[in-house]
């Protein structure tokens, strides 16, 4: 018994979804999208658009975590700033005082 096995090229496949998903906002204008894609494998389709909702999900994780990050950077930033600021006032005051 003989078995043949037939791989199709990785680039081109991952290619001719990329090319069929279609992605649109619901309702439009919102941030809310949906993925729809039209195929003859089932299984496939459903697994090709798991995989690329959970991607996004990473995505979108990482970049607000980032915007978080660089947030709190600016926050702290701006009170060494602002307590700088606060300490020569005082001193000021203290060197009027006397």
């Amino acid at each position: 018994m003989s078995f043949f096995i037939n791989f199709l090229n990785f680039d081109r496949f991952v290619k001719n979804y990329k090319n069929s998903l279609k992605v649109e906002t619901r309702p439009k204008g919102s941030s809310v999208l949906s993925l729809s894609i039209r195929g003859t494998n089932k299984y496939k389709i459903v697994d090709y658009l798991n995989a690329t909702v959970e991607i996004l999900q990473k995505s979108q994780l990482e970049r607000k975590n980032l915007y978080a990050t660089n947030t709190i950077q600016f926050i702290n930033d701006r009170m060494d700033i602002v307590g700088e600021d606060l300490k020569n006032v005082e001193d000021e005051l203290n060197k009027f005082r006397s």
